[in-house]
């Protein structure tokens, strides 16, 4: 029996040996993540030194040269400051990404972003980071520009006017000659453009709120106003005049105005132009007659919404 006790006891030992010897064959996973950490703490360091120019050289994105520029960015509204990096995954080399925190304008709610590390051949770089989207300016149809923390113009009718930008609190005001538009959903036509956004930012006008109601106002105007007049008088449509030379309809006949197409306001030339067109039936009419109102949309000089024809 005792043969048989030496071999039980021998086998765990080889079995030992082998383990040990996979063991060592197997390769060593590099956890090094200090040039990783080195590079994104020198971008935030930078960041909040107000040096865009050098903080945009430690990442690989294509920024326009205007816009990492130092005097820009120490114009916005805010740049980072108390920044930090608060978590991190991944190794040099193996998706490094990290966590970093800083303050705007509320230290009470810090900005969070993640930020993405490339490592080439020892050398790393800022590949970006959550929702680097450019900011959109345009294109759109609409007079005026988009002045960027005062130092840079931006028309909204061109194309291309796309703002790759680095983390901070931009101050965008909109230059309208014609008082008669604001960016959509702000009044003020100045105001600030936190960067990055969840959602990719797009600026964009819209008519201010006062507009279409004073120009649906003054059609109905002209429209009663050219009934007192017989339909042949100056607040009537062309069309209309022509029309009822002849066939006359007296001014207590009953008409209706179909609407057909508009309000429309179109930019031309710098500002903007009416187009309405209406269908005009009376029971004195043995047809409808397509009429049509048109005109300059300005503001005066006491801000009252005008419509000259």
């Amino acid at each position: 029996m005792t043969p048989v006790r030496r071999r039980a006891l021998a086998a765990p030992a080889v079995l030992l040996a082998l383990g040990a010897s996979v063991a060592a064959c197997a390769p060593s996973v590099d956890t090094d993540d200090s040039g990783s950490i080195a590079v994104v703490e020198e971008f935030l360091a930078h960041l909040e030194a107000g040096e865009a120019t050098a903080a945009a050289a430690l990442t690989d994105m294509e920024f326009s040269a205007e816009l990492v520029d130092d005097d820009f960015y120490a114009a916005s509204a805010a740049i980072p400051r108390d920044a930090r990096i608060v978590s991190t995954e991944g190794y040099d080399g193996a998706a490094f990404r990290a966590t970093v925190e800083y303050v705007l304008d509320d230290p009470a709610r810090p900005e969070s972003l993640e930020v993405r590390v490339r490592e080439d051949d020892g050398a790393f770089a800022i590949a970006g980071w959550t929702d680097d989207l450019p900011v959109r300016i345009g294109p759109y149809p609409a007079a005026g520009v988009v002045e960027v923390n005062g130092e840079i113009e931006y028309t909204l009718a061109d194309e291309g006017n796309e703002l790759l930008l680095l983390p901070g609190l931009y101050t965008l005001t909109y230059l309208d000659p014609t008082r008669l538009l604001q960016v959509d959903g702000v009044q003020d036509p100045s105001f600030t453009l936190l960067v990055p956004s969840v959602d990719r930012p797009v600026i964009v006008p819209g008519f201010l709120p006062d507009v279409v109601p004073a120009i649906s106002a003054e059609l109905d105007r002209l429209q009663a106003a050219c009934q007192a007049e017989g339909f042949t008088g100056p607040s009537c449509p062309a069309e209309l005049v022509d029309a009822m030379a002849l066939t006359p309809v007296s001014p207590s006949a009953n008409v209706l105005w179909f609407a057909q197409s508009g309000p429309e306001l179109v930019l031309t030339d710098g500002g903007y132009e009416l187009h309405a067109s209406y269908l005009f039936e009376s029971d004195e009419l043995p047809r409808t007659i397509d009429v049509s109102y048109s005109g300059a949309v300005t503001r005066d000089a006491s801000g009252a919404v005008v419509l000259t024809r």
